[in-house]
């Protein structure tokens, strides 16, 4: 099977889908958020290995497990570059800008689009995700929405350095806040690998290395998103008009809910040390619950 059908068969659009402008990729960028599982399981397990495009596909669209923000954002790249657009991945930068020290791991798609602007195109950033392609240098008035209409909203600004800004807010009544911080420096396989290697290794410890998070996107019954589920070893939080937390019990439950409601085909072992209390790196939760 081609990568084109294989990519659109997992993200549940038709084989003969176009994307002929923005909205269509917008299209994609939602399915791929509803259909494959952000999630840290193998970093947890120490079951990660070598990031190459086949290991990536392996992965994601036949094993159906979904990943890290490398391996979300890799699978749609790979579909970008098959249909003929001009992409590449960047890195956040190590910087005091980031709303958390450990989003400097994180890993993204930029669009050179033939309107002559470039977009940020990131499907792995949980709440903090855009829905559509957002304009790099937009300006303060280009704001796109994320999920649940004001739930989260994203914008990109100029530092004045050669660097931008990725800001959000999760309510109307909030101040604009710096997610991270990037420059539009190209990376390759070395820096991706890099960067997974520094998740799994890091001495500091924070939520992407220490207790399993499983999330992704939800849609209603007209298959338009309305919000977002995230698993955790113990409890099970839907994220839609309103907040439904409820308990996960044991590995039996939390695998139930990975494979019945996460779209991850796959199994994890809850152990004690995953509801021991927190004390540092909580603050990332946010961009998930």
């Amino acid at each position: 099977m081609d990568y084109k059908t294989l990519f659109l068969n997992h993200i549940h659009l038709p084989i003969d889908f176009k994307v002929n402008n923005l909205q269509d990729l917008s299209i994609v960028m939602k399915a791929v958020q509803v259909y494959v599982p952000l999630n840290n399981l193998e970093i947890l397990d120490q079951t990660w290995g070598e990031i190459t495009k086949e290991n990536v596909i392996q992965k994601v669209l036949i094993e159906k497990t979904g990943g890290l923000c490398m391996h979300l954002n890799l699978v749609l790249l790979y579909f970008m570059q098959e249909i003929g657009l001009d992409c590449f991945q960047v890195k956040v930068l190590p910087s005091e800008k980031n709303a958390h020290l450990n989003i400097k791991y994180h890993i993204f798609n930029v669009l050179n689009y033939h309107d002559g602007k470039q977009y940020i195109v990131d499907v792995a950033s949980g709440a903090s995700s855009t829905l559509t392609p957002l304009e790099i240098g937009g300006g303060e008035e280009l704001v796109v929405q994320g999920i649940n209409g004001t739930l989260c909203r994203c914008k990109s600004n100029d530092n004045n350095d050669g660097t931008w800004l990725f800001e959000c807010k999760f309510t109307p009544e909030s101040d604009w806040a710096c997610s991270y911080h990037f420059d539009l420096t190209p990376i390759g396989y070395k820096e991706i690998n890099q960067s997974q290697y520094d998740v799994a290794n890091d001495n500091v410890k924070f939520l992407l290395n220490r207790r399993p998070l499983v999330y992704r996107l939800s849609v209603d019954s007209d298959n338009n998103i309305d919000g977002g589920i995230a698993l955790t070893a113990g409890s099970l939080t839907e994220t839609k008009k309103v907040k439904v937390k409820k308990s996960v019990n044991g590995t039996q439950e939390f695998n139930y809910y990975l494979n019945n409601l996460l779209n991850h085909n796959g199994s994890h072992e809850i152990k004690p040390c995953y509801t021991a209390p927190v004390t540092q790196g909580d603050d990332i939760a946010k961009m998930f619950d």
